[in-house]
């Protein structure tokens, strides 16, 4: 429960870090160094899906729907296990 408090307090303020700088006419994605990945918009559960459970997708880990960084693909990960 103290996870998830923490992960909250720390998405509002990306959240609305990244609706500013849409509106300042900026993307709310890209690159850091032009390596590491972000995405500040809004997570939806189709953008959540898309990256976290892709089976067909070719890559293991993916950008992440949400903040700084990447994502594992938990779909390839089943597929190449013979698990899906």
């Amino acid at each position: 429960m103290k996870l998830l408090v923490h992960y909250v307090a720390m998405a509002g303020p990306l959240v609305l870090l990244g609706k500013l700088l849409e509106r300042r006419g900026h993307r709310s994605y890209g690159r850091l160094l032009g390596v590491v990945l972000y995405d500040l918009g809004v997570p939806t559960f189709a953008r959540l899906k898309a990256a976290l459970w892709a089976p067909d997708g070719p890559h293991l880990i993916t950008g992440t729907p949400f903040g700084v960084g990447w994502s594992p693909n938990f779909g390839a990960l089943a597929r190449k296990l013979g698990v899906a």
